[in-house]
């Protein structure tokens, strides 16, 4: 095993992961990233971190348990980011034993390694607010029981208990991160409600709601997060993590419907005049999802710092320029 340390990012060709590794690079940590696609690229330039061997990327599968442990046994890992996972609500509901193998499973071989061989390290799980399935009270909490129903809701309160496990019966530094709907540069799935409204927007195309654009949704930027994610990681670092304090939101706590976002996109950009074509075909969807974040505020000093109106001109912006690259 070598010497230096390194922070571990899986799914590091994720969207969060990205924005997530160029920050800790630029805060001078070694990150070795873990992602089992070996055909994609950055969307950012690492390459100064890659030959400096600041980042290291591996393409695995975290499922294969052997090659994760050989893998892993090599470096001197003092914290993981767990985000590697099936985000997508519809392929979770279309191909269940695959979301709960990815989802569940990875985090189970990535905690027994720790057990077993570095309990030291500070492990920080990525979640969603899905977690927390339907409630008629809203904002979500982080004490509120986790009702998830639909396969993927269920994949991530499932992998909370055992991360929760984990810290409390293994005596583990775990935590577990629950975000809102994030949003900002280097999102490529254009599948998800922003950029695909954007990529409509610049190729001058009817945007679709797959919903009846009334849902209720909290959104936050990119940096935002990922400054949580730091912020979190710090605090374990000075502080004792049990069941009471080791799970935290980051969300605005400011929902707006699905609509109403779509049309301050569209008022962004005066020259579109097409039409919104409302589906209203969406299935398994919460009506309702938002969050506090009162407690990150009090224990990590955490706040969002990017308005919906300020981080939409800078994701606008970002994705202007990638699509005129891509030309």
């Amino acid at each position: 095993m070598t010497n230096k340390k390194f922070i571990l990012v899986t799914g590091s060709f994720g969207f969060l992961a990205q924005n997530l590794i160029k920050k800790l690079l630029e805060l001078n940590y070694n990150v070795l990233g873990i992602d089992k696609k070996n055909n994609v690229s950055f969307c950012y330039d690492f390459s100064t971190y890659k030959i400096k061997k600041k980042l290291i990327n591996i393409s695995l599968d975290l499922n294969n348990e052997k090659k994760l442990y050989s893998l892993l046994s090599k470096y001197n890992i003092i914290c993981c980011f767990h985000l590697a996972a099936i985000t997508q609500v519809n392929e979770s509901d279309k191909y269940p034993l695959n979301n709960f193998k990815t989802n569940i499973m990875t985090t189970i071989y990535l905690l027994e390694y720790f057990r077993q061989n570095s309990k030291k390290t500070i492990f920080i799980y990525s979640s969603s607010d899905k977690a927390y399935g339907k409630f008629n009270k809203l904002p979500y909490r982080e004490d509120f029981p986790l009702n998830g129903i639909h396969p993927y809701d269920v994949s991530k309160s499932t992998s909370d208990k055992i991360v929760q496990t984990y810290n409390y019966h293994y005596n583990m530094k775990t935590a577990i991160t629950r975000s809102v709907n994030i949003y900002g540069p280097c999102d490529l799935n254009f599948n998800r409600l922003i950029p695909e409204t954007i990529l409509s927007i610049v190729k001058n195309k009817k945007i679709i709601l797959r919903s009846n654009g009334k849902y209720l949704r909290d959104y936050i930027y990119v940096d935002d997060v990922v400054e949580g994610y730091i912020s979190l990681y710090k605090f374990m670092i000075k502080n004792k993590i049990n069941l009471l304090n080791n799970t935290f939101n980051f969300g605005t706590n400011k929902p707006i419907k699905v609509i109403e976002l779509v049309k301050i996109i569209i008022n962004k950009n005066k020259k579109y005049k097409k039409s919104i074509l409302i589906k209203d075909i969406a299935n398994n969807e919460i009506i309702n999802q938002y969050s506090t974040f009162s407690k990150s505020k009090k224990h990590l000093k955490w706040k969002p710092n990017f308005s919906l109106d300020t981080g939409i001109d800078l994701t606008i912006k970002w994705y202007t320029n990638y699509l005129l690259n891509k030309k």
